[in-house]
């Protein structure tokens, strides 16, 4: 009896990609999309834990921690007016924040040392702290 190989999935996007050499990247964190993925020094981002750029930029500060399972990104491409002009699409955290197990942060700022707990879900254009 004989195997039959499987069939490779469908391939995703795989994003532009910055980051320090001091950070520490997960084997199998996820990360997928089209805009730019900045990653600073000393930041971790754990196995599991998904980087979505699909519908915008996202950057995480130096000594972030991104726990398993917790996703950080914009998950839809609604558009954000903002007067004259659209707003800057894209998640960013900066320094030393803290994204537990199972967090989503759609976020588009999340101050210095903030702590999105276990299971939060922060929604697209809230802003975070400082």
């Amino acid at each position: 009896m004989s195997q039959t190989p499987k069939r490779p999935g469908p391939t995703l996007p795989k994003p532009p990609t910055n980051h320090s050499p001091t950070s520490t990247l997960a084997d199998t964190a996820l990360l997928t999309g089209t805009h730019t993925i900045t990653v600073a020094s000393n930041a971790i981002i754990h196995p599991r834990a998904k980087l979505l750029s699909t519908h915008g930029i996202v950057n995480i500060g130096e000594g972030c921690i991104i726990c398993e399972r917790s996703s950080v990104g914009l998950t839809t491409a609604e558009r954000m007016m903002g007067g004259e002009n659209d707003v800057q699409e894209g998640v960013v955290l900066g320094r030393g924040v803290v994204v537990e197990q199972g967090a989503v942060v759609e976020a588009g700022s999340v101050g210095e040392g903030c702590v999105v707990e276990v299971g939060a879900r922060v929604g697209r254009g809230c802003v975070l702290g400082k």
